[in-house]
């Protein structure tokens, strides 16, 4: 009986863990083709507007235009493309953390506005309060707390519809915590979607968001990121009242006596939810 029961659970594991290896391979077959098409679309916009160029060098107006459709398109393109390197240095282990000096409140300032474009493009409202942080000097790795938030606010962005507002307010709880709170008219999303969100090779398939591209490994690497700084990322969400997202890291202030740094810690809450 003893080894029927032991043959049985063998058995039980193995089906399992084939049923996981083909979603696994589905979900990777399904990004491949995504990304064919998303990869398609910025090539054949550079293409075209290359040539479009190349036959009116006369009319600068008209080369200027292209010029700025081809360096957008470029960027798009990059994006795709280290998204896809990150996530694969991530898998094998080849990513490491910087420890240097930055300000937080700059950081934060600075990603706003790199994502500010693309929110008056969309015609959304978009206000950021720095005001109510006391300490904004502390120690960390700049560029992956910077990615984060890139990811989570053009995100918010990606899924706001048009004519949306986005609210981003950074203030400090109390001496050990900060607050990053992200505010936007979105969409949230399913349960069944928020089982696999910090899953690689997903994204929100449906016709709402049929337009939204991207590699669908950016909430991916960001849990990633989060996790290997000794943080913490959670979120909840319903369908038609958005979602919350809480990041917290562990960062150290630049002012604080030496023994104390191990016990630093700076709290990023993201609060994505509908107005």
């Amino acid at each position: 009986t003893d080894m029927l029961a032991e043959e049985r659970r063998r058995k039980d594991a193995l089906e399992e863990a084939l049923a996981i290896a083909r979603e696994a391979s589905q979900a990777k077959s399904e990004f491949l083709s995504t990304m064919s098409h998303d990869i398609r679309t910025p090539m054949n916009a550079i293409v075209g507007m290359t040539a479009i160029a190349a036959s009116h060098m006369e009319d600068h107006d008209r080369v200027r235009e292209c010029l700025r459709k081809i360096n957008l398109s470029s960027q798009h393109l990059l994006s795709l493309i280290n998204d896809i390197l990150d996530m694969s240095k991530i898998e094998s282990g080849k990513i490491s953390l910087r420890e240097e000096p930055f300000n937080f409140a700059d950081l934060v300032a600075e990603v706003t506005e790199l994502i500010r474009p693309e929110a008056d493009a969309d015609h959304l409202r978009m206000d950021i309060s720095l005001l109510e942080l006391k300490d904004e000097m502390v120690i960390g790795d700049p560029l992956r707390i910077r990615q984060i938030c890139f990811n989570i606010l053009s995100n918010a962005v990606k899924y706001t519809m048009e004519g949306g507002r986005i609210t981003v307010n950074v203030y400090q709880k109390n001496s050990e915590n900060y607050l990053f709170e992200c505010m936007e008219s979105g969409m949230g999303m399913s349960p069944e979607f928020l089982d696999k969100l910090f899953l690689p090779f997903e994204r929100v398939q449906d016709s709402t968001h049929s337009k939204a591209t991207g590699t669908g490994l950016g909430m991916a690497i960001t849990k990633n990121i989060v996790d290997m700084m000794s943080g913490n990322i959670q979120v909840k969400s319903e369908l038609g009242k958005g979602s919350t997202f809480t990041v917290t890291l562990p960062l150290r202030l630049q002012n604080a006596p030496q023994e104390e740094i191990p016990g630093e810690w700076l709290g990023i809450h993201c609060l994505i939810t509908d107005d």
